[in-house]
């Protein structure tokens, strides 16, 4: 056995290989990472490209999810995470003041729609005999008073 102590100059060597070799190791591990990185951000990105478009239009139900509550423009932010909207086509949204169903007093699509507000009766905007007010009887045009609560008359 050799008694003597290692030279500086052999200590010196030996912590240069040491340090390069947990280096080595490190950078390689961080190569995993930025590659697993890169595959997580490909993979989201194709979900976000292959996700439909959002609705147009959105009609909420109650929470029996029967009755329809109120008609939405599709980016509505008062129903932007309820499971209690379906998205419809504009055709559906068009029929939904005809069957005494509100518009969101936030998003206001009956205007988008074409119908404008006079009195108690929607009346279309748009110059076409299918969305003229005469077209329909007073009933189906005409809205009900809606009832809060529950209470009648106060």
């Amino acid at each position: 056995m050799n008694d003597s102590a290692p030279s500086k100059l052999d200590l010196l060597h030996f912590a240069h290989r040491v340090v390069v070799q947990q280096a080595t190791a490190a950078l390689a591990q961080i190569d995993g990472w930025i590659a697993q990185e890169g595959e997580r951000e490909t993979r989201q990105r194709q979900a976000e490209e292959m996700r439909p478009p959002p609705p147009e239009w959105l009609l909420e139900r109650d929470l029996n999810k029967t009755n329809l509550v109120a008609a939405h423009v599709g980016d509505c932010w008062t129903v932007r995470k309820s499971s209690r909207c379906i998205g419809v086509s504009q055709a559906e949204a068009l029929g939904a003041p005809r069957q005494q169903v509100p518009a969101c007093t936030h998003c206001r699509p009956d205007p988008e729609l074409g119908f404008l507000e006079e009195g108690t009766v929607f009346t279309c905007s748009f110059p076409c005999r299918s969305h003229s007010p005469s077209s329909y009887s007073d009933e189906r045009v005409q809205r009900r008073p809606v009832v809060r609560g529950g209470r009648r008359g106060g």
